[in-house]
């Protein structure tokens, strides 16, 4: 699972370990990337898959194996808040091969945000969830 969290400060750091590209792609299991519900000073205006594209580059930079693996090796459930304030592009996830999962937000009106309860909930159901 990638967290929410500073893309590039605190998500990206651990991808790019050699070796890591090729674990993940290589798990049977799902992998689920929660998407933040704003963009932040590292990610304004990046829409969903700008997300996706720099988790992949990160990975397959770690591949040892030599084989550039596509985003659906490292991601296969997309987690985003119904209301987020991140450009989700819908069709363009859709077309890499991950499914998407939404949730409803407990943040005021205008504020996305993950109810700790409903993630945990969406987390244990996406994850038994055959492929």
């Amino acid at each position: 699972m990638y967290s929410i969290g500073s893309l590039f400060t605190s998500i990206i750091p651990s991808l790019v370990l050699p070796g890591i590209g090729d674990v993940i792609a290589n798990h049977p299991g799902n992998k689920m990337l929660v998407l933040n519900g704003s963009n932040d000073r590292e990610t304004h205006g990046m829409p969903a898959p700008g997300f996706i594209a720099a988790i992949t580059r990160a990975l397959n930079a770690g591949v040892q194996s030599g084989r550039q693996h596509p985003p659906k090796s490292f991601i296969t459930h997309l987690i985003y808040l119904e209301d987020s304030q991140v450009v989700l592009d819908k069709e363009a996830v859709e077309a890499m091969g991950i499914q998407l999962v939404s949730i409803k937000s407990s943040g005021p009106e205008g504020s996305p945000v993950f109810h700790p309860d409903d993630l945990a909930k969406t987390l244990c159901q996406t994850a038994m969830l055959s492929q």
